[in-house]
């Protein structure tokens, strides 16, 4: 309870006791520890908006590179000369400097988690449909007006291996494509267990898992095709 004290000058100073501030201490953390997830959420939740506004940018990239390469989307199986280094002239990547910046590009998800081996600027965390800009046996993909169902075929999505993302310019062997061959391995749902997604028409939405192959390697992104005569999943 509380208790008077009269002060010298004849005012009245109210304090409490131990027990009525541990209460008030109490009431406080109860408090936190409610807003915490709340707060979480809204943290995961500007990640998430954060990597669909990257995803979009990239739509716009995607398009300028076609209106400059007489229809083609970014398709090369050259080393070191994939896909990202494609596009990177359009994105302002600083290539020069990549090693020694410690600030993230537009190829880093808000969301992933960044491999310590390499500096933040090089870390990527999307992927290029495989299909699309480096299996030769779907060439014609990569020329977008023969992609026939754009609004569903996947362009890019979220990108991880073992939970870190990935590196620009890794190169052939370096895992820098998704597909529907790879699910399990490379294609991430970081974003409350949803994957974000580019597709051929430039927009952008993001999916849950839709089907499981074990021959595949895990689960492929709902309401997606990965190339013209492939299942819609």
């Amino acid at each position: 309870m509380k208790t008077l004290h009269t002060h010298q000058f004849g005012r009245a100073i109210v304090s409490f006791t131990l027990i009525e501030l541990l209460v008030v201490i109490s009431i406080i953390m109860i408090l936190v520890s409610l807003l915490m997830p709340v707060l979480a959420k809204a943290r995961d939740s500007g990640k998430k908006a954060g990597c669909l506004n990257n995803l979009k940018q990239f739509g716009m990239t995607n398009n300028m590179y076609v209106s400059d390469n007489q229809g083609c989307l970014p398709f090369s199986r050259i080393n070191n000369h994939l896909w990202d280094y494609l596009l990177m002239g359009y994105v302002y990547y600083d290539k020069n400097n990549c090693n020694k910046r410690t600030d993230f590009s537009i190829f880093h998800c808000p969301a992933g988690i960044p491999n310590k081996s390499y500096s933040n600027y090089t870390a990527r965390g999307y992927g290029y449909n495989q299909v699309i800009t480096y299996d030769t046996t779907y060439s014609e993909m990569s020329k977008l007006s023969r992609i026939k169902k754009p609004a569903i075929t996947v362009l890019m999505t979220d990108w991880a291996n073992g939970g870190t993302e990935g590196f620009t310019l890794g190169g052939t062997t370096n895992g820098m494509f998704v597909s529907y061959k790879n699910g399990n391995q490379y294609i991430s749902y970081r974003h409350f267990n949803q994957t974000n997604i580019l597709f051929a028409d430039f927009h952008v939405k993001s999916s849950g898992r839709g089907f499981f192959s074990a021959s595949y390697g895990g689960w492929i992104p709902l309401g997606t095709q990965w190339y013209n005569t492939g299942t819609i999943y």
